[in-house]
C-alpha cells in the first residue's frame, strides 16, 4: 500500500532541520586519509610438473573437465563451429557423475544448438589416457591423439556417405591345428600387456575350469606395453602371477613375455583351442588381435567392446559382460566341452577370413578411391 506524501506545512517545517545538518557536516573536521598497508608478497605454491599422458587422465579431484572447441568444414565450403566438454564430478558419498555438453554453431543457417546429457556410475579407463561415454557422447585420447563422437538432432551423418572397410590381418591360417605337448587344451590371449587387458578376469575364470580333465592352460603372450613398463615396471604381470597363485590356478597360467615374429606367433595361434579377449575397455572400436584370431579360424570369446560386438554378435563368437569372470568361465567351458561348438565357431570365423586378409582390404581401399575419383571427374565435366 502506498503512503501519502506529507502535506506542505510539514515539508516547510523540515527545511530548518535539513539545513542545520548540512551546516554541521560542513563544519566537521576531516578524518585522516592514511594509506592502506602494503599487500604481503604472494607465496608461491610449488606444484608438480605436468606430465603426459598421466595428467590428461582422470584424477581423484572433486571436479574435472575435458574441453574441446574447433571448426569443421565440408568439401563444399560449409562451416560449423563446435564445442564438446565432459565433466567428471566426484563426491565421496555419491556415485561418480558425468555430464556432457555438445554445441554446434551453424554459420549457414545462423543457428546455435546444444544438448546436455548425463550418466552416473564409474567408467572404466584405459591404462593410459582417458575415455568417456556419456549417453553416446564419446571422447578418448592419448598423447594428443584424440577422438570425439557426438550427435545433435538435425546434424546426423548421412549413412549413404559412409563406407566401412574392416581392419586387415595377415593370412595366418594353418592347415592343421598343432596340439600342445600333453594334449592339454590351450586358452590364448596375446598382445602388449598392461592394465585394461582384463587378464585378471580370465585368471579368475580358471578357478571354475581346474576340474576339467585334462585341465586347460592359459597362455598369455606378449611383452609389457613400453609406456606401462616405463611407468610401473612389471607390476601388472607380477600382480597376475600373485592372483593366479592365490586362486589356486598358478599351475594353469603361462607367460610368453617376449616379442614374437609373425611366424612364431602364427605357430602359437595355430595351437590354441580358443582365444579370449577379456578387455576392460567399452570403447575399443578396433582390435588387431580380434581380427587375426578370426582370420586364423579360431573360436573367440570377448567382452562386449564395439569391434567385438560388430564381428562376433551374429554368432561368429561368444560375447561376455565386462569384468564377469563367471560368465567367461561358462563360455570357456562351453567351447572346450560342448560337442561341435568350437568347430562351428571356427568355421564361421574362417568363412569371414578371406575378406579380412590385407589384399582384400587393400582392394576395398582402391575401389573406394577409384569411385571418388570418378565422381570428381564427372562433377568437373
Amino acid at each position: 500500500m502506498r503512503r501519502p506524501l506529507p502535506s506542505l506545512p510539514v515539508l516547510v517545517n523540515l527545511l530548518p532541520l535539513v539545513l542545520t545538518l548540512a551546516l554541521v557536516a560542513a563544519c566537521a573536521p576531516k578524518l585522516g586519509t592514511s594509506a592502506l598497508p602494503p599487500a604481503p608478497p604472494p607465496t608461491p605454491i610449488m606444484l608438480p610438473p605436468v606430465t603426459f599422458p598421466a595428467d590428461e587422465a582422470p584424477h581423484q579431484d572433486l571436479t574435472e573437465w575435458w574441453y574441446y572447441t574447433g571448426h569443421l568444414e565440408a568439401d563444399d565450403g560449409r562451416q560449423w563451429g563446435f564445442e564438446l566438454v565432459t565433466f567428471q564430478v566426484l563426491r565421496t558419498t555419491l556415485q561418480p557423475l558425468y555430464i556432457s555438453h555438445f554445441a554446434i554453431t551453424d554459420q549457414q543457417r545462423g543457428q546455435f544448438q546444444y544438448v546436455v546429457k548425463g550418466s552416473q556410475g564409474p567408467q572404466a579407463q584405459p591404462p593410459l589416457g582417458f575415455a568417456f561415454d556419456v549417453d553416446g557422447q564419446r571422447m578418448n585420447g592419448l598423447n594428443g591423439s584424440d577422438a570425439l563422437q557426438a550427435s545433435l538432432d538435425g546434424y546426423k551423418v548421412d549413412q549413404g556417405r559412409v563406407t566401412l572397410i574392416p581392419h586387415g590381418a595377415p593370412d595366418n591360417r594353418s592347415p592343421e591345428r598343432q596340439t600342445p605337448q600333453g594334449g592339454r587344451p590351450t586358452i590364448l590371449t596375446w598382445g602388449l600387456l598392461g592394465p585394461g587387458k582384463g587378464v585378471e578376469w580370465a585368471i579368475d575364470a580358471l578357478a571354475e575350469l581346474r576340474d576339467l580333465d585334462p585341465a586347460p592352460r592359459y597362455l598369455v603372450v606378449g611383452e609389457t606395453h613400453p609406456k606401462v613398463l616405463e611407468r610401473d615396471g612389471e607390476e601388472y604381470r607380477r600382480s597376475l602371477l600373485a592372483r593366479a597363485a592365490a586362486g589356486g590356478v598358478g599351475h594353469l597360467l603361462e607367460f610368453e613375455d617376449r616379442y614374437l615374429d609373425l611366424k612364431a606367433l602364427n605357430r602359437i595361434v595355430a595351437g590354441a583351442d580358443v582365444v579370449i579377449l577379456p578387455y576392460d575397455s567399452r570403447e575399443q572400436v578396433t582390435s588387431g588381435v580380434l581380427v587375426e584370431a578370426m582370420a586364423a579360424g579360431k573360436p573367440v570369446i570377448a567382452t562386449g567392446f564395439p569391434h567385438a560386438v560388430e564381428l562376433l554378435g551374429n554368432g561368429t563368437g561368444l560375447i561376455v559382460p565386462h569384468g564377469d569372470s563367471l560368465a567367461m568361465a561358462k563360455a570357456l567351458c562351453r567351447v572346450l566341452t560342448e560337442p561341435g561348438l568350437a568347430a562351428r565357431l571356427g568355421a564361421r570365423a574362417a568363412a569371414l577370413a578371406p575378406q579380412l586378409f590385407w589384399p582384400a582390404v587393400a582392394g576395398r581401399y582402391r575401389n573406394l578411391a577409384g569411385a571418388l575419383l570418378d565422381q570428381r571427374a564427372s562433377a568437373v565435366a
